[in-house]
């Protein structure tokens, strides 16, 4: 007898009837002491490959002695967690027997319960997705060191250095974001690791929004003062905003941490209408910026048009989809649900660990369109304004 597990065990001969499976088949006989819903003279007998994903197998259930009394959905699913423990113990390859959907099939006439796997398309759909971020997040850093190797071998202007420093914070905190994902409010994270908790999660995501923002009031600044002696006083006093940017966002970061700690979700409606009026401001910015008579390049034509449309595409994701998204389960939560929501303080000593270990693509699918924009065409917008050239010719003129 070979040891698998403390609870599990692999025998070649345990049952004349399964025997007739090829020899590469083993017998997985799970011990009835060890199992709540079982007598101690019921076995339960799995032949089982190698698991791998799309593999198949069957597990026989014998139980010999009358069950009746257990309800049957509590048994199944007792018997479910038990063959995913079995799962992990005997493939080692990360990640590829949760994939394994276990689906069962129980005749009245029998005291069988025949159990065959497939592949789980609901959690590969979820590990697409994640790879995918993932895969973004690690060329993004490749492209910063590709930034900074430039600015050692050509050091530019003090506006570039800081450009490169907060993106710098920017990248790699998207990137830590992006490899350990999280769900702040449900508590449900991609993988069980100390990164992945909303704590550690929200404490580096309120740093590095701070630093993008600040990215966005500086690029405007500069474009203001570059254009300001052909700008309508009116239109300037309206543009002179961005000196406001970072205490708007410092503000809806306090509503962000409120509305992950208490779970309510109201919280981080408020938050990200902040974002949305912020960037509403930036998008009439530069639309006044581009109608303005003053000579610019058709590099910076091409610059004001950029961000008008990705300030527009925000505006109305922001305005159509996300915040409705957190308004629609604050309603749900306290309408519907009736949830009690925690208190700042017992919430912040929530946040020290993830509830959930999900990776199901049904569970993240409702906050898979932000956060795939959020860590790319974010972060692409961040380390395009390190060598933004509406700035940096101007810099260079100088």
């Amino acid at each position: 007898m070979q040891n698998c597990h403390s609870h599990f065990h692999i025998n070649q001969h345990l049952d004349p009837a399964l025997d007739s499976h090829p020899e590469n088949l083993h017998y997985l006989h799970i011990d009835p002491l060890l199992h709540p819903l079982l007598d101690q003279d019921d076995n339960i007998f799995c032949s089982l490959r190698t698991i791998s994903a799309g593999d198949k197998f069957v597990c026989k259930f014998y139980l010999r002695n009358n069950i009746s009394t257990i309800p049957e959905k509590t048994f199944l699913k007792t018997v479910r967690e038990t063959m995913q423990s079995a799962h992990s113990t005997i493939n080692t390859t990360f990640g590829i027997s949760e994939l394994l959907l276990v689906d069962w099939n129980v005749t009245d006439d029998s005291d069988i319960i025949t159990i065959k796997s497939s592949l789980n398309r609901d959690i590969m759909f979820g590990y697409i997705w994640w790879m995918f971020i993932t895969i973004i997040s690690l060329y993004n850093i490749y492209t910063l060191m590709n930034h900074w190797r430039k600015w050692f071998l050509s050091p530019s202007g003090a506006f570039q250095m800081k450009m490169l420093y907060l993106s710098t914070i920017y990248v790699f905190v998207c990137a830590v974001r992006a490899i350990w994902p999280r769900k702040d409010v449900d508590r449900i994270c991609f993988f069980d690791h100390q990164i992945s908790t909303v704590f550690i999660g929200r404490s580096i995501a309120t740093i590095a929004e701070l630093c993008f923002v600040k990215q966005l009031s500086l690029v405007l600044k500069c474009t203001v003062f570059r254009y300001n002696s052909n700008i309508n006083g009116n239109n300037l006093w309206f543009m002179n905003g961005y000196k406001y940017y970072v205490s708007f966002i410092l503000i809806a970061e306090i509503f962000s941490w409120t509305g992950v700690a208490t779970k309510c979700q109201i919280w981080n409606a408020f938050e990200e209408s902040i974002w949305m009026i912020t960037a509403l401001h930036m998008t009439i910015s530069y639309i006044l910026l581009y109608r303005a008579r003053i000579k610019r390049s058709g590099k910076d034509k091409k610059v004001f048009l950029s961000f008008i449309v990705c300030g527009i595409g925000y505006v109305i994701f922001m305005c159509f989809i996300d915040i409705p998204m957190y308004a629609e389960r604050y309603y749900i939560d306290t309408y519907v649900n009736n949830v009690n929501y925690l208190s700042f303080n017992e919430g912040v000593v929530d946040l020290m660990q993830c509830k959930q270990i999900i990776h199901d693509f049904s569970v993240w699918w409702e906050d898979i369109p932000w956060m795939t924009a959020y860590f790319s065409v974010g972060v692409w917008i961040s380390m395009y304004f390190i060598n933004i050239s509406l700035i940096s010719n101007q810099n260079k003129k100088k």
